[in-house]
């Protein structure tokens, strides 16, 4: 999934967070990896439909081995999986939210090994944008 398809879900999307800033409400929240996984969940079982940015097929060789010894084999056997959906490394960095994805991004974000950003749509639209300190700046209408 792309960017665009991401868009045109109806995902508060912006390329810069300058903009999330300037258009958007925001709120900073220091979570730990279960705290964020909780609450997107919670979102979730509520009726919103989740999506992830998520580099890490875009990364080069190096920086994904790095990401990789952060990694357990189940996860490592997880994001092989994954990758036969994308196409396109460069443009196809969006996937669906399941609960394994999430725990794996929270858990990078956490790290400040890699940071994916979390689009909710549906009953409630936010985008969390992971960031240093365990912190998530979340953006809302």
């Amino acid at each position: 999934m792309t960017t665009e398809d991401l868009h045109s879900c109806g995902a508060i999307y912006f390329a810069n967070i300058r903009e999330g800033f300037e258009r958007y409400r925001h709120q900073t929240v220091k979570l730990n990896r279960q705290a964020a996984v909780n609450m997107i969940m919670s979102e979730i079982k509520q009726g919103s439909q989740g999506y992830i940015d998520f580099y890490y097929y875009k990364l080069e060789d190096e920086a994904r081995a790095k990401v990789d010894e952060m990694l357990d084999e189940d996860e490592k056997e997880y994001l092989e999986e994954l990758s036969k959906q994308v196409e396109d490394k460069e443009t196809d960095i969006v996937f669906e939210l399941t609960e394994e994805l999430l725990d794996i991004v929270t858990r990078l974000n956490e790290m400040e090994t890699l940071f994916s950003t979390i689009y909710l749509v549906g009953n409630t639209r936010s985008t969390w944008w992971g960031n240093y300190n365990g912190e998530y700046v979340i953006f809302t209408e």
